[in-house]
């Protein structure tokens, strides 16, 4: 490199660019989870040195690059130890936006950059032809179809559930106790296909916003798709499954009781199953039943939405639209704001320092975590 023009200027480049590629950048496991979890950690490499070796002048820049001629793509090489990629190959691929190789000049050309460019440091350039955005388009409509499947399961057999039991209710023309705890049970299942959920999690910075503007129109399809069907398949007026207010319950009270509802649920989410313990395995059955717990009362009072797309399906299918219908569209997103809200809160106050032990396998790992805990507390 030339010598720096002034003190202004770091004083060397290194370059990480063979240890580095797309693979590492991805959220894909191509098959091959070691050697993107290797490529991830030089990714993360490249930051680490980069906010070091700038204290002594040095800046540290990596080149991700995409399919490009070498003996790992190739398997071989000429006597020049030049390799050759058939377009054909990368044809094949589906994925590569320019439908080849990249070449020799595009990587010399983003070498300098990085080489004679004083004010970029600690940047991973990717150099793949647009391959990553392909793959996170792609990854977002493999996501998106899960949502829809997931939703419109919970969906169907909640209102198809919901139904029977009104059905066989219907000569008793009241919604007793047993009734209650049946329609309850109905809806156990569905803690996390609902737009509050998805909403909660996106405003607490655990899924990107660009999923949560697939995801939400995905599940309200799939709750539309749901009640039309339930609708077409039992007998039984689709209509008494709507969500509604119990006599006596006015608007106001609907509403934040749907906020104190749903921000319970949310929050349970956020703390079972998006922070990682040795319990996480059973997330899903705590989400269960803290929707369970929720519904007991909100079946009764405000007919326990908690899920604007469990409201709006069967509406939909209906057709019939209550007048405080906005309600169960406002009131989740305002739990899961609460909860999102509270979520950062004790993340940000370090709540795992409350119980240091919590995920000790015996007593005396228990002990040494409590200790240890105790001694940072007091330091």
């Amino acid at each position: 490199m030339d010598p720096p023009d002034d003190d202004n200027e770091f004083l060397a480049e290194i370059l990480l660019t063979p240890r580095t590629t797309v693979s590492g950048i991805m959220r894909h496991a191509q098959g091959h989870f070691s050697y993107n979890t290797a490529k991830g950690a030089t990714v993360h490499l490249t930051k680490l040195m980069s906010a070091e070796f700038q204290k002594a002048g040095i800046r540290v820049n990596s080149i991700a690059p995409g399919y490009f001629p070498s003996e790992m793509t190739a398997k071989k090489s000429d006597e020049r130890q030049k390799s050759h990629v058939p377009e054909e190959k990368i044809q094949d691929k589906g994925h590569v936006p320019l439908a080849r190789p990249g070449r020799e000049t595009e990587m010399g050309m983003s070498v300098l950059y990085l080489a004679k460019n004083q004010y970029v440091n600690g940047e991973i350039i990717a150099v793949d032809g647009g391959v990553l955005n392909v793959l996170a388009g792609r990854q977002d409509f493999v996501a998106a179809t899960g949502e829809f499947v997931g939703t419109f399961w919970f969906l169907f057999f909640g209102y198809a559930g919901h139904l029977m039991v009104l059905d066989e209710t219907a000569t008793t023309g009241n919604l007793g106790p047993s009734t209650i705890i049946y329609v309850s049970l109905a809806w156990i299942s569905g803690g996390f296909f609902n737009p509050a959920v998805t909403f909660g999690l996106s405003l607490c910075g655990r899924l990107p916003w660009q999923r949560t503007a697939v995801f939400v129109p995905t599940q309200m399809l799939a709750c539309i798709t749901a009640g039309a069907v339930v609708k077409v398949l039992f007998p039984g007026d689709i209509a008494r499954i709507n969500t509604t207010l119990a006599p006596g319950v006015n608007v106001s009270q609907g509403l934040f009781a749907e906020m104190f509802f749903t921000s319970y649920l949310v929050f349970v989410v956020l703390m079972l199953a998006v922070e990682k313990s040795r319990d996480t395995f059973i997330a899903p059955l705590g989400i269960g039943l803290a929707l369970f717990v929720a519904e007991i009362p909100g079946v009764y009072f405000t007919g326990g939405s908690l899920n604007p797309a469990r409201s709006f399906g069967c509406a939909v299918a209906a057709p019939s639209f209550p007048g405080y219908h906005w309600i169960y569209w406002l009131g989740p997103a305002l739990g899961a704001a609460i909860a999102a809200g509270y979520y950062r809160f004790v993340k940000m106050c370090h709540y795992e320092e409350v119980n240091p032990g919590q995920d000790a396998s015996n007593s005396e790992e228990f002990i040494a975590r409590s200790n240890s805990g105790r001694e940072t507390s007091e330091a």
